[in-house]
């Protein structure tokens, strides 16, 4: 009877400091600092920034583990800098996480350059379905990614209001980096994260249930005019279809919100130089990249508000943008292109190159291609 009882003692003081997050102190367990949590929980956030090949169900089971102890951190201190960067940036790799499954996989090498190469590469696609992803986002993830748009502006404030510079260690151009961040680099992160939230109401717009697969086993030319139509090779409906009403119009918004930050971060004035700094101006490929984001923020911002022209983003010729018109649009499939049942791997035929009015005048029909294979193997 004592043996069992001591073990049983045992058992459950290590249970509670296992599960409690405390630490013992003389004779009574005593919870952990602010600060300890805050470090327990960096150290859980850095080992997936620096692992471009780690998978994303350990991602994810790490960033739940950061997230939680960053939150009990700001409990205990409303005022540690590094414990809120941390939750915001931890909150926006989980959202990242959850929309690479809705991106298609001949898009992803363009979401991570968007990420400036601080994404984990590699194993970023789990092996669940994009619709088990919708669903993640729908119930409880988006409104996460929603919130910490507020969390970003937090950090902002209150390192105007400590002096505080978070830091963070990211796999980074080719190696590990301690970057600490400035008020600039801040507003950067913050408008990736909106861009990210943007994608997310955008992918959870359209149905992604594969269960029937992409394309059909047997796509046949039902119409005999001498091509593969969308509705003749993709799975049936509701693939593609609308899943979610309000969703692009709240995905809009959030491009909106990026652009905004983006054009505050993009300041070359607010960016710090050395070898801890995430853009350095005095690096040429960086001061491109933040002159160029000026360009791009202030285009977005145009064409979120209403039609715009630009010369700069397709075929080198000046199209007028309109993005209200994405709002209008209740399925994908018929904008999809057509395929010659011979040349699979060639690119296909935009049945409306304006694609709904989003891009006029038409593009020219090579200035986007993808072809048959990319599409069928998306998922």
């Amino acid at each position: 009877m004592t043996w069992r009882m001591t073990w049983w003692a045992v058992y459950v003081a290590a249970l509670a400091l296992v599960v409690g997050g405390y630490q013992t102190g003389g004779d009574k367990p005593q919870a952990l600092t602010s600060d300890q949590l805050t470090t327990r929980a960096q150290t859980r956030l850095e080992s997936v920034t620096t692992n471009p090949t780690m998978s994303a169900s350990t991602a994810r089971q790490n960033l739940r583990l950061a997230v939680s102890d960053y939150a009990s951190a700001l409990t205990a201190d409303a005022n540690n800098v590094q414990a809120r960067w941390g939750l915001s940036v931890a909150e926006t790799f989980t959202g990242y996480y959850d929309v690479i499954e809705l991106v298609p996989k001949f898009a992803q090498p363009w979401l991570a350059e968007l990420m400036l190469q601080t994404a984990p590469r590699g194993g970023t696609r789990a092996t669940s379905e994009p619709q088990q992803a919708q669903l993640r986002l729908t119930s409880t993830n988006i409104v996460s990614l929603r919130n910490t748009h507020d969390l970003y502006a937090q950090v902002v404030t209150l390192m105007q209001k400590t002096g505080v510079h978070p830091h963070l260690k990211l796999y980074y151009q080719g190696g590990i980096r301690d970057v600490e961040f400035s008020l600039a680099d801040v507003q950067l992160m913050a408008a990736f994260h909106d861009f990210i939230t943007a994608l997310a109401y955008a992918g959870v717009t359209f149905n992604l249930d594969t269960t029937n697969g992409v394309v059909k086993p047997l796509p046949t030319d039902d119409n005999a005019n001498g091509v593969l139509d969308a509705g003749e090779y993709l799975a049936p409906s509701p693939f593609l279809s609308l899943y979610y009403g309000n969703g692009m119009a709240n995905a809009l918004t959030y491009l909106q919100y990026a652009a905004t930050e983006a054009q505050a971060g993009s300041d070359l004035n607010g960016h710090t130089a050395g070898e801890h700094a995430l853009m350095d101006p005095a690096d040429p490929a960086m001061l491109a990249r933040l002159q160029g984001l000026q360009i791009d923020s202030a285009f977005l911002l145009a064409a979120c508000a209403g039609p715009t022209s630009s010369a700069r983003y397709i075929d080198n010729q000046t199209h007028t943008y309109t993005f209200s018109t994405l709002q209008k649009l209740t399925t994908l499939r018929d904008l999809l292109p057509s395929y010659s049942p011979t040349h699979l791997d060639s690119p296909g035929i935009w049945p409306d190159p304006t694609f709904r009015g989003l891009i006029t005048p038409a593009i020219n029909q090579d200035a986007v291609a993808l072809t048959y294979r990319q599409v069928s193997g998306a998922y």
